[in-house]
């Protein structure tokens, strides 16, 4: 089965209609989802959420877990191998903070077609890896 990673940028913009990435956002959810594709997040990205969704309210938690619910098909916990994974992306371009290189670890890890995301450095740094997803 084909296996999709949404990085944090790209669930944040499928949660908020005023975010500018919004409609591409959906658009490229939806396309692969008609592909039967998993959708995917880090442990990481969870946790960037988890924090986001706290410091706002109530309400934006209970959206943040009804989406997981009903659109994400699992976390991908941060284990040794995908560590290992991710030293390697650091280690190529020390740029890369580690959270990113953990998620981009996470596809590698999954075998993932793509990991969404709307940050081009992401993009640069795992060309074949990733889909950018852009207004």
């Amino acid at each position: 089965m084909t296996t999709v990673v949404y990085d944090t940028n790209i669930v944040v913009a499928l949660l908020s209609q005023t975010d500018s990435l919004h409609e591409a956002a959906v658009e490229s959810a939806v396309r692969w989802e008609a592909h039967g594709a998993r959708a995917v997040i880090s442990a990481v990205s969870w946790s960037e959420l988890r924090i986001g969704a706290m410091r706002q309210s109530l309400a934006a938690e209970r959206a943040l877990i009804a989406f997981r619910v009903a659109a994400v098909d699992d976390i991908v916990p941060v284990d040794v191998d995908v560590a290992e994974i991710a030293a390697s992306f650091r280690a190529a371009d020390l740029s890369l903070r580690m959270p990113d290189a953990l998620i981009l670890a996470t596809g590698r890890h999954v075998g993932a077609a793509a990991v969404l995301t709307a940050d081009k450095r992401l993009a640069r740094v795992a060309p074949g890896l990733t889909e950018l997803v852009a207004v």
